[in-house]
């Protein structure tokens, strides 16, 4: 039998975790079956994450409020049928992890960790025993909201009235922490970010954001919400759309550091992660055109003056101990 190829580097000191992908709402647009029926010009394609240096891929499962396609369970489900195609077809380089156990054992294998996340609890419905079956089939983190209201709260294109954080949404924060899954508030008005705050203990977390105040985006975080995450001992995923790194709307790897040093100045390095949006984002940062560029990180890191433990803890610890510490 030959040995599987080694694809995300065990010895160096630095591999990425990526809190945020959304190749397969991209293959279930397309009909693609496997990464391997990808479009080479795909910001994801498999060569590009063999070669990119990620040990862990968040893969997100997305769907809008009015998706007139697809109920929403119906296209949740065929994306969790595309996830799992994926570790099957795929599986000499990666596999599904669902603890932080099975992370290690992936990556001591020389495989990338698949993580699977719902992006849009519109997907719960208001039957909690959904939230539960998408646990068993391997779901570890959820969003509850996108940009609009659904029945857990409101997102930040929410504007009219002020009822953030539904009761039914309180429910489902409270049964994804009995789970075991890790809350993200990407998305969220500030209303419903502060109530679910308030619902939950222990981390809790931004997968693809950035700073309000370097970049004016409602979908960015503020410094008092950058702070709360930091106390929490979450994560903020730093998002590499060009709209939500400048005002001009066009960015450079260079517009990912300076919010990376921002956040950091408000709320330390221990809050920062990476959750680039690959395949979610029209443009892209020059410098990071694909995931195969992420490498480039590093050195812009270290050319800012980041040290060694900070680029690791950029890089992945910080998502590895909030995922150890929610998921087990």
């Amino acid at each position: 039998m030959t040995k599987p190829r080694r694809t995300c580097p065990q010895a160096a000191e630095f591999f990425f975790c990526d809190a945020h992908l959304d190749t397969l709402s991209k293959m279930l647009k397309f009909g693609w079956g496997t990464l391997a029926d990808i479009s080479s010009d795909s910001q994801v394609t498999a060569g590009r994450l063999r070669r990119s240096g990620v040990g862990v891929a968040v893969f997100a499962l997305f769907t809008e409020n009015y998706d007139r396609a697809l109920p929403p369970l119906m296209r949740t489900l065929k994306m969790l049928d595309l996830a799992h195609l994926i570790v099957r077809t795929h599986s000499d380089w990666i596999e599904l992890a669902r603890n932080s156990r099975e992370i290690a054992r992936t990556r001591n294998s020389g495989k990338i960790a698949m993580v699977l996340a719902i992006e849009n609890g519109i997907v719960v419905g208001n039957d909690l025993s959904l939230l539960r079956n998408y646990y068993r089939l391997g779901v570890r983190l959820m969003g509850l909201t996108w940009n609009h209201r659904n029945q857990l709260g409101d997102g930040v294109g929410a504007f009219r009235g002020r009822r953030g954080l539904t009761a039914f949404g309180r429910e489902t924060v409270r049964e994804m922490q009995r789970l075991g899954m890790i809350v993200d508030v990407s998305h969220m008005n500030e209303r419903t970010f502060w109530q679910v705050l308030e619902a939950t203990e222990g981390p809790v977390v931004a997968t693809h954001s950035n700073a309000f105040s370097v970049c004016k985006s409602p979908r960015n975080l503020t410094d008092s919400q950058i702070k709360a995450l930091s106390e929490r001992g979450g994560f903020i995923g730093l998002n590499f759309c060009p709209g939500f790194l400048n005002d001009s709307g066009e960015a450079t790897l260079d517009d990912v550091v300076r919010h990376a040093e921002y956040i950091a100045e408000v709320g330390g390095t221990r809050v920062l992660a990476i959750g680039s949006d690959f395949d979610g984002i029209i443009d892209v940062p020059a410098g990071l055109e694909h995931i195969g560029k992420m490498q480039k990180l590093v050195r812009a890191f270290e050319r800012a003056g980041f040290s060694k433990a900070d680029i690791a803890a950029v890089c992945h610890r910080n998502f590895l101990r909030v995922f150890r510490t929610v998921c087990g």
